[in-house]
């Protein structure tokens, strides 16, 4: 089986490429580690011509590992009726190396070797991956978007949160070309300048007496939340106001969708459980094509930006900063569920870029602003929030969600009723537009 050696990455995600030279190199000592232990273990005096047969043995030892990522990524998701989800393998990392390297001299060597400059002694990860045929790959690649030919109305309202941004119209432009109707909630004295941009019938702007309180979104996420129990709902969405698009991926294949199926294939499968009480998309950027071990859906994680939310909670937003950090722990500590959905995303936009917004509160996403974020959350979590650098931000929480929170979703007692009179999937209608 060919292969393809794509990068090496070395202690702290400084990536280098390989160049395995077919001249002779010298010898080199180290450990190594695969899915299989036949190939793991210590490797004394290895030439380069090895380390390539080690390589190639990698692949059909993951090839065994990984022998249905489909049934794999599906199991125990309850994923009964719900859209095709797939893992094409001709995409997908398949396995690695991962070279223990004990002292410097052993570090020189390897250095010499695989032609690198490995800095750190400590390990480095080697990554291997198909040579595909790009003619198989033509479809994959494609820019077109997934739609239905008649609008998809969700079941719960559509609530989109905005300030200092009236001509940025990302959000409400996108839910606009679903034909879907929304409320664009606002602040009072902003009205004018907002009705310059998005027909008036969206517009919702809160009493005056919600207004420039100085606590970021929190006046205006429980306005919404309110407003949404006063008109009967049970649940309802709010949505940031920097959200370029929503995306489903499958296959490998990121597409925009353009339906108001996104949310209500979400409504519909959060609605099968009785413990859940938020839900939502994953950030696009946070799911890369090329994956491998990815389910549909996480269960018991942060619900961020786009958020299906149960109004029988018996708490509301609270504070100034992290605030969906915030109400997901809440929910979580109090013994219910929230599920994230991979399958299909939001392509929000990085926080701070984008004028108006929280820029002000959050001290314009300085480090100090980072900080002061971080803080408030450990202040209000102190035994689950731990520090992290991340993003390039040094002040970043970071939450263990599978050592703190279990995962037994209870489904409802329907279910294999359900199951009989219902396929194994539905794709709610959605079809490839070629563009």
């Amino acid at each position: 089986m060919s292969f393809v050696l794509k990068k090496a990455t070395i202690c702290y995600n400084v990536k280098s490429n390989i160049k395995l030279s077919k001249k002779e190199k010298p010898f080199v000592k180290l450990y190594l580690r695969t899915h299989e232990d036949n190939y793991a273990g210590e490797v004394v005096q290895r030439p380069a011509s090895v380390v390539k047969e080690l390589l190639e043995k990698l692949i059909i030892s993951s090839c065994k590992y990984q022998r249905d990522p489909i049934k794999d990524n599906l199991k125990d998701c309850y994923w009964h009726n719900m859209i095709q989800y797939e893992i094409c393998p001709l995409r997908c990392k398949i396995g690695w190396l991962i070279l223990h390297i004990p002292a410097q001299e052993d570090l020189d060597e390897l250095n010499k070797v695989l032609q690198m400059d490995i800095k750190k002694k400590t390990s480095a990860t080697i990554s291997t991956y198909y040579k595909v045929d790009k003619e198989k790959l033509k479809f994959y690649k494609q820019k077109d978007f997934w739609q239905t030919d008649t609008i998809i109305k969700p079941k719960y309202p559509i609530y989109i949160l905005s300030k200092g941004r009236p001509k940025l119209r990302m959000t409400p432009k996108y839910i606009e070309e679903m034909g879907l109707n929304y409320f664009l909630v606002i602040e009072e004295q902003e009205l004018v300048e907002y009705a310059k941009y998005t027909d008036q019938k969206y517009l919702l702007p809160m009493p005056k007496k919600l207004c420039n309180l100085g606590q970021g979104g929190i006046p205006a996420r429980n306005f919404i939340w309110q407003h949404s129990i006063d008109n009967g709902h049970n649940k309802h969405w709010i949505l940031d106001d920097n959200i370029a698009g929503f995306h489903r991926l499958n296959k490998n294949c990121r597409r925009y969708i353009k339906s108001g199926a996104v949310f209500k294939i979400i409504e519909d499968y959060t609605d099968l459980f009785k413990n859940v009480r938020l839900s939502g998309m994953q950030y696009s950027s946070m799911v890369p094509e090329i994956t491998l071990n990815r389910p549909p859906v996480i269960i018991n994680s942060r619900i961020y930006s786009c958020i299906l939310i149960d109004n029988s909670l018996p708490f509301r937003w609270r504070g100034k900063y992290n605030e969906d950090t915030d109400l997901s722990l809440r929910v979580l500590k109090q013994g219910d569920y929230t599920i994230l959905f991979n399958c299909l995303q939001c392509n929000k936009q990085t926080s701070g870029s984008c004028k108006g917004g929280n820029q002000e509160i959050y001290k314009g996403y300085t480090q100090d602003g980072y900080k002061t974020k971080f803080m408030a959350l450990k202040e209000m979590h102190p035994l689950i929030v731990e520090k992290c650098a991340k993003f390039g931000k040094e002040w970043h929480h970071y939450i263990d969600y599978n050592k703190h929170f279990k995962k037994d979703l209870i489904i409802k007692d329907d279910i294999e009723t359900f199951k009989k009179i219902l396929g194994p999937t539905n794709d709610y209608g959605l079809k490839i537009i070629n563009t």
